[in-house]
């Protein structure tokens, strides 16, 4: 098997609807940072010793893949049924991890304040995730915004819980590891 297609040696690539499309789409910015941030959670489970928040992690990035097929199809007649048979996102999803980041905000103190990312390694990894999928997430809309298309609306939900999710199990792991987290000081 070959890596290696030179199909984009030019600078485009093909959609599984056979459309050309330029390799800097608005599209496929979405789908890379999606594949930047599944990436990155492969870096964070190296790094995070706790193997409730790894079991959640490894759903999460199967859950983006389904993600960034279900946008890279979505103007394909001939891959909507495939979508809705194979990979379609639904509000199961959404709600299994709403019962995740629900059940980790009963294992970490109340939050009084902002907290500055960072901590453990851990912790800081799992920020950075955050900031991640938070730029995806503003891109969706932008991508929305600019195309005129509507997208699953349940996508952009999940983005917006996953940040929150990536959020709250990075102060798990500082709470775990006994790290205590700081907050910004405001000075004139």
């Amino acid at each position: 098997m070959k890596y290696y297609t030179k199909v984009g040696d030019n600078g485009s690539t093909i959609l599984p609807n056979n459309k050309k499309i330029d390799k800097d789409s608005e599209i496929l910015k979405i789908v890379g940072g999606i594949d930047e941030l599944n990436s990155l959670l492969g870096i964070v489970k190296t790094n995070v010793d706790d193997k409730y928040i790894n079991d959640i992690i490894s759903g999460i990035q199967d859950r983006l893949f389904n993600i960034g097929a279900e946008i890279i199809m979505q103007n394909s007649l001939e891959q909507k049924d495939f979508i809705a048979k194979k990979i379609s996102f639904s509000e199961q999803n959404l709600k299994d991890l709403e019962d995740k980041i629900d059940d980790i905000s009963k294992k970490i103190p109340e939050l009084r304040k902002f907290v500055i990312p960072g901590g453990s390694q851990s912790a800081a990894w799992l920020h950075y995730a955050r900031a991640i999928a938070r730029r995806i997430e503003r891109n969706f809309v932008s991508f929305s915004k600019i195309n005129n298309i509507k997208l699953n609306p349940i996508i952009l939900k999940y983005m917006n819980r996953l940040s929150s999710f990536l959020f709250v199990a990075a102060r798990y792991m500082n709470e775990k590891e006994g790290i205590e987290e700081t907050s910004p000081t405001y000075q004139s």
